[in-house]
């Protein structure tokens, strides 16, 4: 893959097409996203209310990171400008329609991101738990 590459997917009818971020935007998200996660993983293993409650608690962090994804995004819209299946409309920057594709849209808002954190984070959070990075961490 890529250092740069692109993710389509689809959540609940709506297709995007996602790119990287930038080092300093990358940054930024990493640390959000442990601001958001961080309480969620500490619950693992105290029930799923538990962690719903952990994650309900940060909740303000998801406005943030949607804002970073949304310049590097793309989304589908008809021509009478609802968000849509790809191929159903044409291809647009998401950051113009950010408001009118997820208000009302929570969970929506949060399968979008669970998709980009993946595309943008996985394989650092790999190399953190059992790769390079790791090895270059702990050697002597």
């Amino acid at each position: 893959m890529s250092n740069r590459a692109r993710a389509q997917f689809e959540c609940d009818g709506v297709a995007f097409d996602v790119g990287r971020l930038n080092l300093n935007d990358s940054c930024k998200g990493l640390e959000l996203l442990a601001k958001l996660s961080g309480p969620v993983l500490s619950q693992m293993g105290n029930g799923d209310a538990a962690m719903l409650a952990a994650l309900l608690s940060q909740a303000s962090q998801i406005p943030p990171l949607l804002a970073l994804f949304a310049p590097a995004a793309k989304v589908w819209r008809t021509p009478e400008g609802e968000p849509c299946a790809a191929g159903n409309g044409s291809l647009v920057d998401l950051k113009a329609f950010t408001e009118q594709v997820f208000a009302g849209r929570l969970e929506l808002a949060c399968m979008f991101l669970a998709a980009c954190v993946k595309n943008e984070f996985a394989p650092f959070i790999k190399s953190v738990s059992t790769g390079a990075l790791t090895q270059a961490l702990v050697s002597d």
